[in-house]
């Protein structure tokens, strides 16, 4: 009996370390609405709502002026306010939606921490619109998380959701964040698939701004898209929402081997005291 229970142990600390490697789970829907509801939207729907839409990748920051292997990065900065996390029950990190389009690309993409709102506003001078450059340090995702768009006939929906270790991820009010999507491959590979934009926002989605790269870091000397500013005639968003909830997502591989192995358990346990 005990040599049972200590191969079954044995044998799901494995599984379970095995499981937990997965990070962000991906997956694309073709649809007019966002996936659930989320906390965070730069429009009230996909395409529709921040001021009209654009398929735009800004040849992926200019990638033939610098970035790693010649790729830039575009970015959406957002922050939450204390109402919306109580409105959520908590702030950990249920999903991030993307709106893509175009041909099929497989992209690095990052969570970066920028600060508080009154340090960014005052590092900007002001917020969301800037010219200034930011430094965006401290990704909260693991190094290397990656996801493939596949092409599809029209704009739809990448919905990213945490698993394994990036399950725990909980953001905090008045906190500024940025999520980065940055090519994989040489430059202009992808110049055909685009991270839909919208134009200029109303004041419902004043939380957030797009922002683009061509330094040689990712994290370094990102810019308010395509250099615009001037208040809300100049605010570019690129289509995105965030989720969040009360508690961390579950990892379900994880969840369904442990409950595999208590049902083992218990069926050798069953055995023995027949």
């Amino acid at each position: 009996m005990k040599t049972h229970i200590k191969t079954l142990a044995i044998l799901t600390a494995l599984a379970l370390a095995t499981s937990v490697q997965a990070q962000l789970v991906s997956s694309q829907t073709s649809t007019a609405s966002w996936i659930g509801s989320p906390q965070f939207m730069t429009g009230a729907a996909p395409t529709t709502g921040s001021g009209g839409t654009s398929n735009d990748n800004d040849s992926w920051a200019n990638s033939s002026l610098g970035g790693v292997n010649a790729v830039g990065a575009l970015a959406e900065s957002f922050y939450f306010t204390p109402a919306q996390l109580t409105a959520a029950g908590g702030g950990y990190l249920q999903n991030i939606q993307l709106v893509l389009t175009g041909a099929t690309f497989t992209f690095n993409i990052e969570l970066y921490d920028l600060g508080t709102l009154a340090s960014v506003t005052t590092a900007m001078g002001s917020y969301p619109t800037t010219t200034a450059q930011m430094n965006f340090g401290g990704n909260l995702l693991q190094t290397g998380d990656q996801f493939t768009y596949t092409a599809a006939p029209s704009s739809v929906v990448v919905t990213l959701t945490p698993s394994g270790a990036d399950a725990n991820i909980q953001l905090v009010a008045n906190e500024v964040y940025a999520i980065s999507v940055d090519p994989t491959g040489a430059a202009g590979a992808a110049n055909n698939t685009w991270w839909v934009r919208g134009g200029v926002p109303s004041a419902s989605y004043m939380q957030g701004m797009g922002w683009n790269t061509d330094s040689t870091s990712y994290a370094f000397a990102y810019q308010d898209f395509e250099g615009k500013s001037g208040g809300t005639s100049g605010i570019r968003d690129m289509d995105s929402a965030v989720t969040l909830g009360a508690t961390p997502v579950p990892e379900p591989t994880s969840l369904a081997l442990l409950g595999g192995a208590l049902m083992a358990l218990g069926l050798i346990c069953r055995r023995k005291t027949a």
